[in-house]
């Protein structure tokens, strides 16, 4: 869980995980010099549970935060969960009881998109039958899916076999602000054999959650550019239909003129 800022709301993050009737997990909260009381509420939850590990790292932004999180794990397998999401009720158990007759590099899951309220405004499903896939299946929905949902990119709702990240090497590009789990994911689909797809809710997701205020970042739509190119690439190397790569046409030449025009 990388922290910034989230004095609101990751002690409700936190206590999503702690509600899970899977006890053998481990919390890794990684603060990143957050201007609030994030780290303060962070260690005392801590002291609370000693599964929950917290760090103090100098901010270098959530791509940073993440990979050193990914070096601190202990577990089989990593859930990457935002500081202002909630895990629904016994998703580790929904997992659990998918791996026991299931040896797959990752697992999709559907996630709720909700408003400040609680409200649930849209369910992102994969639109694949519950299962045990070759991984092959990922890429003739992955582009078109991408652009109208982003369920492919989104970090969360998804679990990783931890040695897979480990032995292909593959963490997330600091240099890139924005999309950053879309290119980190990339990587993976690239090297996965085996990916499960699964109709279970694995997390609630806000929209607009309040955070402290700062200036509006700028768009690095060059870094945008750079990314759907590796994905048009992904795409061309499995072979996918041509209808396929002109979706990834489309959203090129969209960042292109952003980058030139904007």
């Amino acid at each position: 869980i990388p922290v910034y800022n989230k004095e609101l709301y990751v002690a409700r993050t936190i206590e999503s995980v702690l509600k899970q009737s899977v006890r053998d997990w481990e919390i890794i909260a990684v603060d990143d010099e957050s201007g609030d009381s994030s780290l303060q509420i962070l260690q005392e939850l801590s002291k609370k549970d000693e599964r929950i590990k917290v760090y103090s790292i100098e901010n270098k932004g959530v791509s940073n935060a993440r990979n050193f999180a990914m070096k601190q794990a202990c577990g089989e397998y990593i859930m990457f969960l935002d500081a202002d999401d909630e895990m629904q009720p016994d998703i580790l158990s929904e997992y659990e009881l998918i791996l026991e007759k299931n040896d797959a590099d990752i697992i999709f899951t559907a996630y709720n998109l909700i408003s400040e309220k609680g409200d649930i405004i849209f369910t992102g499903y994969s639109g694949l039958q519950e299962g045990l896939y070759d991984a092959s299946i990922l890429f003739p929905y992955f582009a078109v899916k991408q652009q109208t949902k982003g369920y492919f990119g989104f970090v969360t709702n998804k679990l990783v076999k931890a040695s897979f990240i480990s032995e292909n090497d593959i963490e997330f590009d600091t240099n890139f602000k924005l999309a950053e789990d879309l290119d980190f994911f990339i990587k993976l689909y690239r090297v996965a054999t085996k990916v499960y797809f699964s109709d279970a809710v694995s997390f609630r997701y806000m929209t607009n959650p309040v955070v402290v205020p700062v200036a509006p970042p700028m768009v690095d739509y060059y870094s945008q550019i750079v990314i759907r190119i590796k994905m048009k690439d992904l795409m061309a190397e499995k072979n996918v239909l041509n209808e396929v790569l002109d979706v990834c046409n489309i959203q090129i030449t969209k960042y292109i003129c952003c980058y030139i025009f904007d």
